[in-house]
């Protein structure tokens, strides 16, 4: 079994934002745990606390039975035992790549680092590179295996593969995954990118603006936080382009708009652009009049009207034909768990049809 982590912190910067977060979660071996929201709500802030990178102005920071920052005394970083990759990877430029692995107190001799390395795809070839002589992603891996050399008991990633194009993200997010789980290391990760989050973590921590800073909205495991997001704020930062207010008529239907919604639904729903498909009018669940058309490569960006405001993506050859101001109907694939649930929406949390 992993400790719990809680992290009960305040941070304000000199004519800055403020950061509150008070987060309780178990660190399980092999799980992954991802701090996901906009840029400036205080994902990083947070994390370089718990590294001991930075220390709070109030609050608490405690790993088991171990209190690593109480905003009086704090641990320093290498009394915790974690391991951290930032997002500028601070290789060091004379070393190469094995070296970089085997620097610092615990990391082992060359035989681990070259092992570690291997293990995530850097051959002998490679690992005899100074980090000048290695791709991004190359680097990336570096970075890891360095982090995961001292046997850490908690993994620190601060949006490790932000700097990568989509095609070496999306083939280091596999194997990252995959090499967290296999050597049963508890991450918690920071990003800001949704199919990151959703590809990586077993459990999301959602961070928003609020009135006074950045603050944690919810907490939870990622499909049931998908499922149900609990403010129109959360449904906003993990990518629902809809969000609707619910009305019900005398006989108890639920619309949004002009849209006739099926099923069990809350006060709010939440829905991805995906999930609204084109028909002909007076064929689907309601109408709509297209009001914009973006392309956006092999699919098109829908906004369209229906009496609330509607976002939909569809294939390139299905917007073609389409021109502004025209009418369309709409159909509703509604995912299991569209309701907001919040109860800043007044609604109950409520099971939505599947």
């Amino acid at each position: 079994m992993g400790e719990p982590l809680l992290v009960q912190l305040t941070r304000t910067y000199p004519r800055g934002p403020t950061v509150r977060v008070h987060l309780d979660t178990p660190l399980l071996p092999g799980e992954v745990t991802a701090l996901f929201g906009p840029s400036g709500v205080g994902k990083t802030t947070t994390l370089r606390c718990v590294a001991g990178l930075e220390r709070l102005d109030a609050g608490l920071i405690q790993h088991g039975l171990t209190v690593w920052d109480d905003g009086r005394r704090a641990l320093p970083p290498q009394a915790r035992r974690v391991g951290f990759v930032g997002q500028d990877l601070a290789l060091f430029p004379h070393l190469r790549a094995w070296e970089n692995v085997a620097y610092g107190r615990g990391a082992g001799d060359e035989a681990r680092a070259r092992a570690l390395l291997m293990e995530l795809g850097l051959g002998p070839q490679e690992a005899s590179r100074p980090p000048g002589q290695l791709s991004g992603g190359q680097r990336q891996r570096v970075a890891l295996a360095r982090a995961l050399a001292p046997n850490p008991q908690v993994m620190l990633l601060d949006e490790p593969l932000s700097a990568l194009d989509a095609t070496r993200r999306d083939a280091l997010r596999g194997l990252l995954r995959e090499t967290l789980t296999r050597l049963a290391v508890p991450t918690l990760i920071v990003t800001h990118d949704r199919a990151e989050a959703l590809a990586l973590a077993d459990r999301l921590v959602v961070m928003v603006a609020g009135p006074n800073g950045g603050e944690l909205a919810q907490d939870g495991a990622a499909a049931s936080v998908l499922r149900a997001p609990n403010t129109e704020a959360v449904a906003r930062a993990l990518g629902f382009d809809n969000v609707w207010t619910v009305r019900r008529d005398d006989a108890g239907q639920a619309w949004a708009g002009t849209i006739r919604l099926l099923g069990h639904v809350g006060e709010r729903v939440s829905l991805f652009a995906e999930d609204v498909q084109l028909t002909a009018p007076g064929a689907g669940d309601g109408d709509a009049t297209l009001t914009e058309r973006l392309w956006e490569g092999p699919t098109a960006r829908l906004r369209l009207d229906a009496g609330v405001p509607v976002i939909a993506r569809v294939r390139q050859a299905e917007a073609e034909g389409l021109s502004v101001g025209q009418r369309v109907g709409l159909r509703v694939r509604a995912p299991a768990g569209a309701s907001i649930s919040g109860a800043s929406t007044g609604a109950r949390r409520r099971q939505s049809a599947s």
